[in-house]
Parts: C-alpha cells; structure tokens; sequence
C-alpha cells in the first residue's frame, strides 16, 4: 500500500511536465515583412513583425529577422511555435549543427544590432542566414563581404566569449512545431530582455565592424518574397 501515494506522485510529475511542455507553445502571426528587401530585390530583410500569443495571455508585438534562409512565410501567416530559452538552443531547427551554441550566440548578437543607425539589413540578415545554411552564402550578390565580415566577426565574439547565451537574458527561439515538413515557417532568435553591455573583447573588433555596416545598399522591389 506504501506504493500508492508514490504512483499518485509520478502521475503528478508526469501531468505537470506535459503542462510545462504545453506552456512553451504560442501562436505567431508575421503582421509586417518590415518593408526593406535585399540588395537584388529578391526577398524582404525585414525586420520582420510578429505577433506573439501564448496559452490564456495577451499577444505581444515584436520585430526580429528569421534564422533559417530556405523556409518561407507571407504576411498574415499564422503557425505553431515552441517558445525555446536561447539556453536550450539544442532544441532549435539548427541544435544538431556543429558548433550550434556558438551559431545560436552569434545569431543574438547580429540580432541585436537591428534598427541600430549604420547597419544594413541586407547585411544583418544575410549574416544570420549564412551562419547556419550554406544556401545564403552561395547567394552571392546578398552575402557579400559585408555580410561575410559581420559574420565572422559574430562567430570570433562567440568563441571569445565561451559561447555564454546568458549574455542574452530572456532571449527566446520561436521554432516552428512541428519542425518538419515541406511547408515549414522560419524560426526566429527574439529578444526577451535587455542584452548584457557589449563585451570588453569587442573593442578588437568594433571598429572594423561598424565601419561594414555602414554601407546602407537595400533596394525596393514590387513583389520580393518573405
């Protein structure tokens, strides 16, 4: 009979994980492609808006730029996400990836550099794509060397910094659920607080980094894709 009370426990771990898991799941709405598109007029740069609503809340606004190059989404679009702590980057679309940790670090970082005076978008994006798909760096007339620098100089800040995503703090993932399937949406890096001050490593590289992103090349195009 002693056993009883100990079943009764492990239903109720059992119950509360299932809730905790169900808790992580929101509903995104791309309300805006942010209007800028890419140096070939090809795709919009963003950054993109979305609305955000989880279990019983309120739905939230907010504007990052996708990670993933080769998925596809359209304004008005409404998709299932698991909202991931930056932390738990290994259950993002790219968490198998070598080097993940790192990629997912300095995907925050470029992130973070959005609406920023002296970045370009093209840039940014393109930056964030490359580091995780190989299709955004063949993309040559995007992925330039501006974009190419600010990437690399993302990934030297990762591995300088230990890969420490707790210099993101509240950061989220938005992966799409499910993560499979042809029709897929993108999945999101988003802010979720206030990063922490730029590392001190970062005056190695600062200078070199502005001076790329000053180069403000987007160009408008009748119908880009998202």
């Amino acid at each position: 009979m002693r056993r009883v009370p100990f079943l009764f426990l492990g239903l109720a771990l059992v119950l509360a994980a299932g809730s905790a898991a169900l808790a992580s799941q929101v509903t995104v709405q791309l309300t805006s492609a942010g209007g800028t598109v890419s140096n070939d007029g090809g795709v919009f740069v963003g950054p993109y808006q979305l609305q955000i609503t989880g279990q019983g809340g309120q739905p939230i606004t907010i504007s990052a730029p996708c990670d993933d190059f080769l998925d596809h989404i359209t304004v008005g679009e409404t998709w299932q996400a698991n909202e991931i702590p930056l932390t738990d980057y290994s259950s993002g679309l790219f968490g198998n990836e070598p080097n993940a940790q790192q990629r997912y670090w300095a995907a925050a970082y470029l992130t973070s550099l959005f609406n920023k005076p002296g970045y370009s978008y093209n840039d940014l994006s393109f930056a964030i794509w490359g580091l995780f798909e190989s299709d955004a760096q063949s993309n040559t007339q995007n992925y330039d060397s501006e974009a190419a620098v600010l990437a690399s100089n993302a990934l030297t800040l990762a591995s300088l910094q230990n890969d420490n995503l707790n210099d993101f703090p509240g950061w989220q993932i938005l992966t799409p659920n499910p993560q499979t399937g042809d029709d897929r949406p993108q999945e999101f890096v988003v802010p979720g607080g206030t990063p922490t001050p730029e590392p001190a490593t970062l005056a190695l590289l600062g200078s070199g980094i502005f001076a790329v992103g000053m180069a403000l090349r987007n160009k408008r195009a009748s119908s880009p894709s998202v």
